[in-house]
C-alpha cells in the first residue's frame, strides 16, 4: 500500500475504542461494509461508525487493515469515496486551515487557534542575531539544522520498542497555566517525532493547540490521545518507509520561524510545518 505518512497524524482525531457490535450497522461504501462485517465478528480497536466515516478512504483502509488480517477478512482492492470528505479531515502535516475551510469545534470554540504564535509563550527571548540560510539557522555559536524524515536504519536503537512512549503530564487545573503546559508538551512532542525520524511530518503549534482546545471542549483525554497516536506511529514505522520530504518550499526568512526551546526551532510556511534541531 502506498505510504501516506500524513494519515498517521489524522489518527489523533480517532479514538481507540471498541466499536459497538450493533445489528443496525449499515455500511454505505465497500469499506463501511467491511467495517460492519468486522464489528459483527467481534473486532476490537475500531472507532464508532460515525467516527470511522469522518476519515478519508485511505485512512479507513489503514484502520481496518490489522483487524481484517487478524480475522481473515479481505478488504476491497480499490479504495474509492462515494462522497466528498469533510474539509476538516483533509489535514496534511504543517498545512494551516483557513477559517473558511473548517467548521470544526476547534474553529468555533477557539477562533484564534490558527493565529496563535509561540513567541507569546516565550517572553524576553532575543532572536535578533539569528539568521536563516537554506537549511541552517545560526544564532551566534549555536547552529540548528533542518530535520527531514529518516530511513529506519538511521534511527537510534530501541526507539521502536514499547519503552519509548510519548507521555504528557496531566493538564493543570488552572487555565492560566495552560500556555506553559502546552509549550512543554509541544516541545516534547517535537523531540519524540524526531526520535522516530519524522522531522518533516510534524504538527504545527497552532494545530497542537487546536487539538488541546477540542479536548477541553469535548472532554477527551488530550495526553492519552497523543500517547495512542505515538503508538500507531511506532507500529507503522516498523514496516513503512516515509519519503524524505514533501517537496514543498522550505522557509525563506527567519520571520517564518520561532525558537520553542534551546534545542528546537519550528517554522511555518504557506504549505508546511518545519523543524530545525540544534547540533
Amino acid at each position: 500500500m502506498k505510504f501516506l505518512v500524513f494519515l498517521w497524524l489524522m489518527m489523533v482525531f480517532t479514538p481507540a475504542l471498541a466499536a459497538p457490535a450493533e445489528d443496525s450497522c449499515r455500511g454505505q461504501t465497500e469499506l463501511e461494509l467491511s467495517y460492519c462485517k468486522l464489528v459483527a465478528l467481534g473486532a476490537v480497536g475500531l472507532p464508532p461508525l460515525y467516527e470511522f466515516r469522518k476519515n478519508l478512504p485511505p485512512t479507513q483502509y489503514l484502520l481496518l487493515k490489522r483487524p481484517a488480517a487478524r480475522l481473515g477478512v479481505s478488504l476491497p482492492a480499490q479504495v474509492k469515496a462515494i462522497k466528498k470528505p469533510s474539509p476538516e479531515m483533509e489535514l496534511k502535516p504543517g498545512v494551516e486551515l483557513k477559517p473558511s475551510q473548517s467548521a470544526t469545534p476547534i474553529a468555533v470554540s477557539h477562533p484564534t487557534a490558527k493565529n496563535r504564535r509561540i513567541p507569546q509563550l516565550i517572553p524576553h527571548q532575543d532572536n535578533s542575531a539569528c539568521q536563516l540560510n537554506n537549511e541552517t539557522i545560526t544564532c551566534g555559536a549555536q547552529r540548528y539544522v533542518l530535520q527531514w524524515n529518516k530511513p529506519k536504519n538511521a534511527l537510534a536503537a530501541g526507539v521502536l520498542t514499547q519503552s519509548n512512549q510519548l507521555l504528557f503530564p496531566a493538564v493543570p487545573a488552572s487555565a492560566a497555566a495552560h500556555d506553559e503546559y502546552l509549550l512543554k508538551c509541544y516541545t516534547l512532542y517535537v523531540q519524540k517525532m524526531l526520535l522516530l525520524g519524522l522531522g518533516n511530518t510534524t504538527l504545527s503549534f497552532a494545530k497542537f493547540d487546536g487539538i488541546f482546545t477540542e479536548a477541553q471542549t469535548h472532554r477527551f483525554d488530550f495526553a492519552a490521545r497523543f500517547t495512542q497516536m505515538y503508538h500507531f506511529l511506532k507500529e507503522e514505522r516498523k514496516t513503512l518507509q516515509p519519503p524524505k520530504g514533501f517537496g514543498n518550499v522550505k522557509p525563506q526568512q527567519i520571520e517564518e520561524c520561532t525558537r520553542i526551546s534551546n534545542d528546537f526551532w519550528t517554522c511555518q510556511t504557506a504549505q508546511q510545518h518545519w523543524v530545525f534541531a540544534k547540533i
